[in-house]
């Protein structure tokens, strides 16, 4: 298997075929020796990765390239969104519902909150 990367950009047009018996491929899946699944691309065309799965939402950069981990709808409550400015945010949905409701609360007590 073959991955092509920017510095050998013309190989992409070759992408699905094989030469002496090596495939070329934008990407491809790898068994490891254990039984695990792993992605395996060059990267070059990216600027960062989005993942779910892993049950822990992240976003940080790592060596250039930013990482966001959405977490998990079902036990987190969490989920990444894009706003007009193309910036990411995790939104911790338990957590903004909490701050949501104490606003509701505060606004019925006739203080003023800014939100």
């Amino acid at each position: 298997m073959y991955l092509s990367g920017n510095h050998d950009g013309f190989t992409r047009n070759f992408t699905g075929h094989s030469m002496s018996k090596i495939e070329l491929a934008d990407e491809c899946t790898h068994i490891t020796a254990d039984n695990k699944k792993m992605l395996v691309l060059h990267g070059d065309r990216f600027d960062g990765v989005i993942c779910g799965h892993i049950h822990h939402a992240a976003m940080r950069e790592i060596d250039g390239v930013m990482y966001c981990n959405d977490g998990d709808w079902v036990e987190s409550c969490t989920a990444l969104v894009e706003d007009y400015d193309g910036q990411f945010h995790l939104i911790n949905w338990a957590e903004h519902k909490r701050q949501l409701l104490s606003n509701t609360r505060l606004e019925k007590q006739g203080d003023t909150v800014s939100v």
